[in-house]
């Protein structure tokens, strides 16, 4: 389980991402539905809040997944934005990208799960208010977002923080 200011994700033993709270930001993984009128759906209500856990879908998230599920194996929370770890060391965002904690080298926003391409070899993530951070296997340490002290310029971009010991 892992909390946001005002949702939460869970964690299913069979690999699934269950979100529910506040989506305001897009936190809970869940697009909008709009009709050909240009009228959002009733649908597109739980898109904003859900008091019911609903399961976050990953399709067409991963290049060549075929038919085969995404298979997560952690997921934290930000303040606004959640953070997906898959078990072939993917990430997986989606929420508030206010300050680029998504990791996606932009401030975008996203209410559907994106795939963060210039990230593979992942073995694990935090994730803090307006920040995220991502470890290799290869124990490199990566930061998106606004950390205490820094600049906008400095948040859109990753950044290794750490290099392995030699």
């Amino acid at each position: 389980v892992a909390c946001g200011r005002y949702h939460t994700a869970v964690l299913s033993a069979e690999g699934a991402v269950f979100t529910f709270g506040s989506g305001l930001s897009g936190q809970l993984g869940r697009p909008f539905v709009t009709t050909f009128a240009g009228d959002r759906s009733p649908s597109s209500a739980s898109a904003l809040h859900s008091w019911q856990p609903d399961r976050v879908s990953f399709e067409g998230c991963i290049e060549g997944g075929g038919a085969s599920p995404v298979l997560i194996v952690q997921v934290v929370c930000g303040d606004e934005h959640t953070i997906c770890l898959t078990d072939t060391g993917r990430v997986i965002a989606f929420g508030s990208g206010d300050c680029g904690q998504l990791g996606i080298g932009g401030v975008r926003s996203h209410r559907s799960a994106v795939l963060v391409r210039t990230l593979s070899g992942i073995g694990e993530v935090v994730a803090g208010s307006d920040w995220s951070l991502f470890r290799g296997r290869n124990c490199k340490v990566h930061l998106a977002g606004k950390a205490g002290g820094s600049t906008s310029e400095e948040t859109v971009f990753l950044r290794q923080i750490v290099a392995p010991a030699r």
